[in-house]
């Protein structure tokens, strides 16, 4: 485990979770843990309650929005911009300290004109976000003619992916992600 004021270097394959300490100036500082599973479980839901649910969003002067969900020491922000093209990026942090961030930016494709179709048919796929592997969707989901594709590599400490979906077989909406854990701050 990876201890003291911060975090360490991650290694996937032998890292099981984070004692925070230093928080509220005690002496000696008391140990918060935070876990990979307690982290992707956490992910999975701020998911399923934010863009996913079409939650309320707050709208900045910039014409970026934000969506955030709060639960105990978590707190999730997703923050993006524009809708035809589009950029954001996730952000969780856990005891006041940020521990993971995923960006991403995609497009729908033709003129537009089916755009909340596909975002109806992306929420629901949202929706069922696996806690395993929290980035986007599940791996493929259907629905009439709407096809879901999730492809990803790696792990909640470091991964990369890209999700589309197809109408009638045709391309109508990409996305590519890329995150990690946040390492000492």
């Amino acid at each position: 485990m990876v201890s003291g004021t911060g975090w360490g270097a991650v290694k996937p394959a032998s890292f099981r979770g984070w004692c925070l300490s230093g928080f509220a100036g005690s002496s000696p500082a008391p140990c918060i843990m935070l876990t990979l599973r307690g982290l992707g479980n956490f992910i999975a839901e701020a998911k399923r309650n934010g863009y996913a649910k079409g939650e309320a969003k707050l709208k900045f002067a910039d014409g970026s929005k934000e969506i955030t969900f709060r639960k105990g020491k978590f707190l999730y922000h997703d923050r993006y911009r524009g809708s035809r093209e589009f950029r954001g990026k996730e952000t969780v942090s856990f005891a006041g300290k940020p521990v993971w961030e995923m960006e991403y930016c995609g497009k729908v494709s033709g003129n537009g004109k089916n755009r909340e179709e596909i975002y109806s048919f992306l929420r629901k796929c949202l929706a069922r976000v696996p806690a395993s592997a929290p980035y986007r969707g599940p791996k493929s989901m259907r629905v009439g003619k709407l096809e879901y594709e999730n492809d990803w590599k790696g792990n909640i400490a470091s991964f990369k992916g890209k999700e589309s979906i197809a109408e009638n077989g045709k391309k109508a909406y990409s996305l590519e992600y890329k995150g990690m854990i946040l390492g000492e701050n």
